[in-house]
């Protein structure tokens, strides 16, 4: 999960993914794929494009190879 606070302790926006870990098989060079799926998401203080680029970095930190968001509720 990705939270943004406001100066006085709120949470004002969020924004979170899981994790599903797959095996590739039949390839030599990369034996596994890291998937995060895009879950709930609230921007009520920052741009909905800012909120998920910062997502898209903190999934890339966390080891992540791919980022999916279905094209529903606001995706």
């Amino acid at each position: 999960s990705y939270v943004v606070p406001s100066p006085d302790g709120q949470i004002t926006d969020l924004l979170s993914f899981y994790t599903i870990p797959s095996t590739v098989l039949g390839n030599t060079k990369h034996k596994s794929l890291v998937a995060a799926y895009c879950y709930y998401n609230v921007a009520t203080t920052v741009p909905y494009g800012t909120l998920l680029h910062n997502a898209l970095i903190l999934a890339k930190q966390t080891g992540h190879d791919v980022f999916n968001a279905l094209d529903i509720m606001d995706n």
